[in-house]
């Protein structure tokens, strides 16, 4: 079944048109056939157990998006970007299984890194509001061109891997550090076999868990480059961003609260 149509500000381009659903991430990266309930966040903050939430409303099927893009900006993203993403996941897809979950290698041959990171980051648009997209133009203008390699160092990338745990599609959203006493913006965007983190003017440092791939932007667009980095395999049990503790850690935390 098409899905609807809706007509808003397209979250790309920002003009007032028809906007599509957009598969987040994108339909052929398996995420044409998912099936999912939207789990409301006072509920989950509510129960005494989150691992045993049962989660009402209706069975959404058909892949996980959100009505973001008109139909010009859709088309040139599945042009431009799409199957620079589909290369990168299938590759992690197939190494996940294999080495640790801390410090796993991770070797993926002829991708294109820029491809890759303008796609990460049009989905990180679509999952935000349009006033996101307006706020922070420069992301935008740095997917729209697909030549360009610059992009601002006010925004930060990270990635890993991800087979434990649950989807996160989690807006701009600031998260504090109590040992350093500061803060940071960020948005992520979990759907195995990766996940990904933008974080907007980090004051805090960085998350040791996540690989930076900031550096992507500077790669040669059409270039095809051999990328070998380590990369985390971290569990995503609550929606709360930057959070990659394992049940065991969870319900150790739970229990300590009830004492």
């Amino acid at each position: 079944m098409a899905r609807k149509t809706i007509f808003g500000k397209c979250h790309l381009c920002l003009e007032e048109k028809d906007l599509n659903f957009e598969h987040v991430p994108p339909k052929c990266a398996f995420n044409k056939e998912t099936k999912y309930k939207i789990t409301p966040f006072l509920d989950l903050m509510q129960t005494q157990d989150p691992f045993n939430l049962k989660v009402k409303g209706r069975l959404e099927q058909g892949g996980i998006g959100v009505n973001a893009f008109c139909t010009n900006c859709n088309n040139f993203l599945g042009r431009k970007y799409v199957n620079a993403y589909l290369s990168w996941v299938k590759i992690a897809a197939t190494a996940i299984g294999q080495g640790n979950y801390i410090g796993h290698d991770y070797s993926a041959f002829n991708q294109y890194p820029n491809k890759l990171l303008k796609q990460v980051i049009s989905m990180f648009l679509a999952i935000n509001t349009p006033e996101f997209s307006e706020t922070n133009y420069d992301l935008s203008r740095f997917v729209l061109d697909p030549d360009t390699t610059e992009l601002k160092e006010k925004y930060q990338i990270y990635t890993y891997l991800n087979t434990k745990g649950k989807t996160r599609y989690i807006p701009m959203t600031m998260v504090g550090n109590l040992k350093e006493g500061s803060s940071s913006f960020c948005t992520e965007i979990t759907f195995p076999p990766c996940g990904f983190v933008l974080c907007l003017n980090p004051t805090t440092k960085s998350n040791e868990l996540l690989r930076n791939i900031t550096h992507f932007k500077s790669t040669e667009p059409n270039k095809k480059y051999n990328v070998d980095i380590k990369i985390n395999k971290l569990e995503t049990h609550l929606p709360f961003p930057l959070d990659y503790r394992t049940k065991e850690e969870i319900k150790a935390a739970i229990n300590k609260g009830n004492e």
